[in-house]
């Protein structure tokens, strides 16, 4: 086993994750048989920061004699603190494109 004895899985808490994506597309047709369709879409809109759960640091220190260092607990679950976060999700992006259909 990869984890100290008597500990078992899926014992940490990660902040939340919230994201906003959102697509605005526009058609316009020209005659019976050609349409244009132009788009924009939006990835993180309101560009929170979403740290990545599987980008966690998961060393536990020794106490130097025998145990180990915990990090601290809520509810019964240990919770990340921010130096042992080590990666997020992507900021805010955009994307834009078009697509001609005959």
């Amino acid at each position: 086993s990869d984890r100290p004895f008597g500990l078992g899985r899926n014992l940490g808490l990660t902040p939340g994750f919230a994201n906003l994506d959102m697509r605005l597309t526009r058609t316009i047709k020209f005659g019976e048989r050609v349409t244009f369709q132009g788009f924009v879409e939006a990835f993180n809109l309101f560009n929170r920061v979403n740290f990545d759960p599987n980008r966690v640091d998961r060393f536990l220190v020794s106490d130097g004699r025998g145990g180990f260092l915990f990090p601290p607990t809520r509810d019964g679950r240990f919770v990340t603190t921010p130096n042992t976060r080590l990666g997020t999700f992507a900021p805010r992006q955009f994307q834009f494109g078009f697509k001609l259909g005959f």
